[in-house]
């Protein structure tokens, strides 16, 4: 009956310790994200104490730019990250969309029969796929800004390929930022 007529017990606030890392990174990262080399923006949408979720959308080049071949490829990721500091467990999904031409040769010289040259020109051949992609590794990110660092296992599985050759491959991919 005297319940309601109680003081108030005022009970202190917790807060689960929480670290501030910086919420935008660029890096570049080498090898099978899908591209073999990519240049890509993290961001860190939020972070409730050891956990945290960020995407990553990456512009990359499956082919060798050394020997002219440029096929431009687009990823976007969703990552999450476990730890706490500056070392992180992260785990992501994506999609990877890549667009080429296949390497033939642009024309044939012949001559007919009387002596007269024929050219024939040999059109390219369009590829396009699209890929799913999974990322499990280690992440460093210096909280204050500065070194950022990734090293992952990457699964991909081609869901499509214009060529309709599907493929599962397991690699690796190291990003430095």
């Amino acid at each position: 009956l005297f319940a309601q007529e109680g003081g108030v017990i005022e009970t202190p606030e917790v807060v689960a310790p929480s670290i501030n890392v910086q919420r935008n990174t660029v890096f570049v990262e080498v090898g099978h994200n899908g591209s073999l080399y990519s240049l890509n923006f993290d961001r860190i949408l939020l972070g409730t104490g050891n956990f945290k979720l960020a995407t990553r959308a990456g512009l990359g080049i499956n082919s060798n730019v050394f020997s002219g071949d440029i096929d431009p490829s687009l990823s976007l990721e969703a990552d999450g990250l476990w730890g706490k500091n500056s070392h992180y467990f992260e785990t992501g999904l994506g999609v990877l969309t890549g667009f080429g031409f296949e390497q033939t040769i642009a024309s044939t010289v012949s001559q007919s029969e009387n002596g007269t040259k024929v050219v024939k020109y040999t059109p390219e051949k369009e590829y396009n796929t699209l890929n799913v992609l999974a990322r499990i590794g280690y992440r460093y990110q210096n909280p204050n800004g500065g070194l950022f660092f990734r090293a992952s296992v990457t699964p991909l599985a081609t869901v499509y390929s214009k060529t309709g050759k599907n493929s599962i491959n397991l690699a690796g991919a190291v990003g430095l930022g």
